[in-house]
């Protein structure tokens, strides 16, 4: 099965692809990253920081052999979210 994960840098987000990857299921995460930038702008920080999204999905590939894609961009941009569907049709 192909799948889309709205949101793969999230708290749930990255778990749910990790799960469906480790099944192996196609994965796709889209996020914008908005919540960093959001943390950024206002200066606070998670108590424990996660690693950048590219990291764990680097470091998934080496330890389950299986590739998570990602897609950097905004889904209020409809150009951006036709490309995505058309190119991975899930």
């Amino acid at each position: 099965m192909r799948v889309v994960i709205l949101g793969g840098d999230g708290y749930l987000g990255w778990p749910t692809a990790m799960h469906f990857s480790a099944r192996g299921d196609d994965v796709l995460v889209v996020d914008n990253f908005s919540k960093r930038r959001w943390e950024l702008e206002v200066g606070i920080q998670p108590l424990v920081a996660p690693a950048t999204l590219h990291k764990r999905i680097n470091r998934w590939k080496e330890i389950s052999g299986r590739s998570i894609k990602l897609e950097v961009g905004d889904l209020q941009n409809h150009r951006f979210v036709y490309r995505i569907f058309e190119e991975f049709q899930p």
